[in-house]
């Protein structure tokens, strides 16, 4: 396997055309500091193991909160607190920010027993068009973890063209212009698209080319679902050079969301995945990624196997499809093409790649796709058929190799996030799992490096201010957890289990996690760009 060395490195403003390595340039947030301050705070964090975020070492040291800031960080032991914790033994750090994320900020605990403290949403394209309306409908539910908000490609396409497969007229482009620069001045952080589903699938790069253009007038972020991750339609390769085409007409940063290479057949790619945006960063082109650390995906039922020309207009227009026998038996065929990728042996069965498809919701919630077609004595295709007939459930699949998930998490340019949905254990358990899994057991990186790529490094390439770094002046967004004790506890059977391990979780300078219990606030706000 393949080791990247990391850099610890923040990005430039997101305008910039290449990253500039700061390492050496400055000391640490947690350097910046006046020893044996003498004063009054609402909180100290005595003698912690504190990681700041940018990637430097550890260092045991004092962290003061006040006014919702962090106030001052150093030897403190002559200062005084109304909250006073003993840190000794636990690491203090940045509250992680999951920027791809299907969870919601008026549900916090799953992702504050994370020590997730800001999430993005409208990821894949998706959410809602109007974004001052989605915000305040969020905060009058009142909001346990900080958000911030993209304008989603599919979103602004569904508003102006509905779900069909075409190229927009002059006019609607301009609709769709209009709408993302709207979002952009309403505090959106990008533009995110999700090109696997419909109907941003039926956009050529040209549209999403133009449709990024107001998104980085305002110094925002172009991040996307690929239109392949596997060999289904353009392959991996090319569904990552439009991510990086996007970016580089623009100039802008472009992410390739939830990176992996998901089929077998696909997995010997993952070297030229990485050497593909490897060049294109010497070349000058912010190209980045985020990762969930899991080798099983989750998304809709349908959309594993039915192809998408076939969901063009919706569902109803999929049912008139498979009405028609002849559009069905072309259906049939495709889907048996999409059942065959999840072989890894040629030899397999299609019940072997049925095994590696679990319904999550509906009817047959909790059993693969094998063992419906054995309930219904039917073949998988036939079971699946009739599966996607009764309605829209979702499921998890298992797609990619752990070999390829540790190599892809080593790059310098990976982020950590969850794509958390329910029915997958990612939603409730991500970031444990890369500290007790990848960090703890298997070597994959660093501590550092793993709190750096939830952190910092995501607060600088999204352009959020004040956080993902202990500093002072920073908002006081902060996790503390016992390393020893840190274990994701959600597992595919039982997807919905708290994790453990976070003593206290502080957001915007309150306690929504104290001595490992769930607190009554709901201390998150709205972050705008």
């Amino acid at each position: 396997m393949r080791r990247a060395t990391l850099k610890v490195s923040l990005v430039a403003t997101a305008a910039a055309a290449l990253v500039v390595p700061l390492m050496g340039a400055a000391p640490s947030p947690t350097a910046q500091r006046t020893e044996n301050q003498q004063a009054e705070f609402d909180v100290i964090i005595r003698n912690g193991t504190v990681l700041d975020g940018t990637g430097e070492p550890a260092e045991q040291t004092d962290v003061a909160v006040n006014d919702q800031r962090i106030a001052a960080i150093g030897d403190l032991s002559s200062s005084t607190a109304a909250d006073v914790i003993d840190a000794s033994g636990l690491h203090v750090t940045p509250g992680f920010i999951d920027r791809h994320t299907h969870m919601s900020p008026t549900d916090p605990t799953p992702l504050l027993t994370q020590g997730i403290t800001t999430i993005g949403v409208n990821p894949d394209g998706g959410g809602q068009v109007d974004l001052v309306q989605q915000r305040g409908d969020l905060l009058d539910q009142g909001v346990g973890v900080n958000f911030l908000q993209m304008i989603g490609h599919n979103a602004v396409r569904s508003e102006v063209m509905g779900e069909e497969d075409r190229a927009p007229t002059r006019r609607e482009m301009a609709q769709m212009r209009t709408l993302v620069r709207e979002a952009m001045r309403d505090g959106a952080f990008g533009l995110s698209s999700g090109l696997f589903y419909t109907p941003g699938f039926f956009a050529e790069t040209e549209e999403l080319v133009e449709l990024a253009k107001p998104a980085a007038r305002f110094g925002g972020v172009y991040t996307s679902h690929i239109r392949d991750e596997a060999n289904a339609n353009i392959g991996v390769l090319d569904a990552v050079g439009e991510v990086i085409e996007v970016a580089r007409q623009n100039q802008m940063p472009g992410v390739v969301t939830h990176i992996k290479t998901s089929r077998p057949a696909v997995w010997g790619l993952t070297d030229e995945v990485i050497d593909t945006i490897d060049a294109a960063r010497a070349n000058g082109h912010e190209v980045w990624a985020d990762q969930y650390p899991y080798t099983r995906s989750a998304t809709s039922f349908t959309a594993y196997l039915v192809p998408q020309w076939a969901r063009d207009g919706g569902r109803d227009a999929l049912l008139e499809r498979l009405a028609d026998p002849e559009t069905r038996a072309q259906i049939v065929e495709e889907m048996e093409e999409n059942l065959e990728r999840f072989l890894q042996e040629q030899e397999d069965e299609h019940e072997q790649a049925a095994e590696r498809i679990l319904l999550t919701s509906g009817e047959f919630s909790g059993s693969t796709l094998a063992e419906v077609s054995a309930q219904m004595d039917a073949t998988p295709i036939d079971a699946a058929l009739a599966i996607v007939e009764q309605g829209e459930p979702s499921a998890v699949a298992e797609g990619m190799s752990e070999e390829n998930v540790q190599e892809f998490m080593q790059q310098p340019w990976t982020m950590a996030s969850s794509d958390g949905v329910s029915g997958h254990p990612r939603g409730h358990g991500t970031f444990p799992r890369i500290i007790e899994t990848y960090v703890q057991e298997h070597g994959t990186i660093t501590l550092s490096e793993a709190i750096f790529k939830s952190t910092g490094q995501v607060a600088e390439i999204f352009g959020i201010a004040e956080r993902g770094v202990i500093q002072e002046g920073n908002f006081a967004d902060i996790a503390v957890f016992d390393l020893d004790d840190v274990e994701e506890r959600a597992t595919f059977e039982d997807p919905a289990v708290l994790s453990e391990g976070m003593v206290h979780v502080l957001v915007n300078g309150e306690f929504a996690i104290e001595d490992g219990e769930r607190t009554d606030t709901m201390p998150g706000r709205s972050l705008q760009k």
